[in-house]
């Protein structure tokens, strides 16, 4: 009999052992690979009766595709979110009995007083149920705005009479209008940063605008017919005054009618009322052909005034001397 040393039988039975525990790992191996795969055939075979497969949240933004959301079986339903730019999906089992207001402390939203909401907060959640949360800020906004002026006409008869050859022309310019300001503070509603609403809360002037003045002929109102008459009842040495329109409304005279040009006050002791008149100045101006229309508290004996268009002729009228030529007395 052969016999084999001690240190060779010793390496044979250590070889022997390896390869008996590398069949036992591998026998190992191929049990627990069998036993996952009849597990997750299993869920594959069972889900039908699933709730979500893809989790319970989706978040997406315009700059994100949407995750994938698989709702299996009549069991499960989504419900969307939308609040401050972001839009989420949630999965709910139909025996959940969840309401809006659970929706939002899913997500931890907050609502604010003046925020808005499409749906009550004691709602129930249903299938594809589009919830909206509009955050609602205010914000006082105060801007300035021009307020134009006006230009105002200013009829002369006397001050650009040509009959005067310039003289007060050159004395009268006509002046630029310059714009007010006014101060406007608007109260603006917005609702998830756009703007929805505008409210005015308060209006000031800062300062008022300027009227421009323009200076208008109108010796057109005057009666100067061909000159002086030929022929008339009686002709009077006179000084003269000149009025004009009532600031506060039309002014009427003695005679009822309603005052202008072409109508003078008088002393109906001299003049009687509804005379007809022509009217020349010393310094040329031509008042023309007149009538005696009014009277007045000032004027006596041969003082005449003459009615004139605005207060820069009465300014610059002053009191002047001239001839009356009475063409016919009234009654």
């Amino acid at each position: 009999m052969k016999i084999i040393p001690k240190n060779i039988r010793w390496r044979s039975i250590v070889t022997d052992a390896r390869f008996a525990v590398l069949c036992t790992a591998l026998v190992f191996a191929i049990a627990l690979f069998s036993f996952c795969g009849t597990v997750w055939f299993a869920a594959e075979e069972d889900s039908d009766a699933s709730e979500c497969l893809t989790g319970q949240i989706t978040s997406f933004s315009p700059d994100a595709q949407p995750q994938e959301i698989v709702v299996s079986g009549n069991n499960s339903y989504l419900v969307h979110l939308k609040v401050d730019g972001e839009a989420y999906t949630y999965c709910y089992d139909k025996d959940d009995d969840q309401t809006v207001l659970d929706l939002l402390y899913r997500n931890d939203v907050y609502l604010n007083a003046d925020d808005t909401i499409n749906h009550n907060l004691s709602a129930e959640l249903e299938a594809d149920m589009s919830v909206e949360v509009g955050r609602v800020s205010y914000e006082e906004v105060t801007k300035q705005e021009s307020i134009p002026y006006k230009t105002k006409q200013v009829l002369t008869c006397f001050a650009l009479s040509k009959s005067l050859n310039g003289y007060y022309n050159n004395r009268l310019k006509n002046t630029q209008g310059v714009p007010g300001v006014r101060e406007i503070t608007t109260r603006v509603k917005k609702v998830d940063g756009k703007v929805v609403e505008s409210t005015v809360v308060s209006s000031k002037v800062i300062s008022k605008p300027k009227d421009a003045l323009v200076y208008v002929d109108a010796d057109y109102l005057l009666n100067v017919g061909s000159g002086a008459p030929t022929s008339y009842v009686e002709k009077l040495d006179c000084r003269f005054t000149a009025y004009t329109y009532d600031e506060v409304g039309p002014s009427y005279t003695a005679s009822g009618a309603k005052a202008q040009v072409g109508y003078v006050a008088v002393d109906r002791k001299l003049i009687p009322l509804h005379s007809y008149l022509y009217i020349v100045l010393d310094n040329g101006f031509v008042y023309g052909y007149c009538y005696a229309k009014d009277t007045g508290g000032a004027i006596k004996g041969n003082i005449v005034d003459l009615f004139l268009p605005s207060e820069i002729d009465c300014y610059w009228f002053g009191r002047r001397t001239g001839t009356v030529y009475v063409i016919s007395r009234g009654s």
